[in-house]
């Protein structure tokens, strides 16, 4: 039944109250905490913003999950790109005085996980906010009022259990 509440309270979130821009702001945020390891210092970084900024905090946490599960799949590719960037010939006079400054090293910006994912949500968020924008709109535009026309949604309307259940929820007891 938990299942039930979170998606209904997901879906609830993208039917009304934040703004699309709302629930991009807080899918990236969470989408780059989920993807970043460990919790180095950027990820306190982004809670904090996602926590001063009027992002959504519940699909921040929709976003962290997913990123963390994406995470995990394409580690080697993670380690990879990180290994790039901080092999780079041209950075590493950069890279040597920032971990020799200790709030740098709080990033673990040295370890190539943390630095693939870094830059991997990086360039990712500017994918997914507009693409988020745009999904959330075209869904409350198109795909809300299309759902409301399925014979199983009037049914499940009409159902005197489904009626007493929101009955009961309105009271709070459920």
């Amino acid at each position: 039944m938990i299942w039930l509440k979170i998606v209904a309270r997901i879906l609830r979130t993208l039917k009304e109250g934040a703004t699309p821009a709302q629930i991009a702001l807080g899918f990236v945020l969470g989408w780059a905490m989920g993807l970043i390891p460990g919790w180095p210092l950027q990820a306190w970084l982004l809670l904090l913003l996602l926590l001063v900024l009027q992002a959504n905090i519940g699909i921040a946490f929709v976003g962290l999950a997913l990123a963390a599960a994406v995470a995990w799949l394409f580690d080697p590719l993670l380690d990879a790109l990180g290994a790039a960037v901080l092999q780079a010939g041209a950075l590493q006079g950069l890279f040597t005085s920032l971990y020799n400054s200790p709030p740098w090293a709080l990033t673990r910006f040295n370890n190539t996980v943390v630095m693939g994912a870094s830059v991997a949500a990086v360039v990712t968020a500017f994918a997914l906010f507009p693409a988020v924008v745009v999904g959330v709109k075209w869904y409350r535009t198109r795909l809300l009022e299309r759902i409301a026309k399925w014979r199983v949604i009037g049914v499940l309307k009409q159902s005197r259990w489904l009626k007493w259940y929101f009955r009961l929820q309105e009271l709070g007891l459920v």
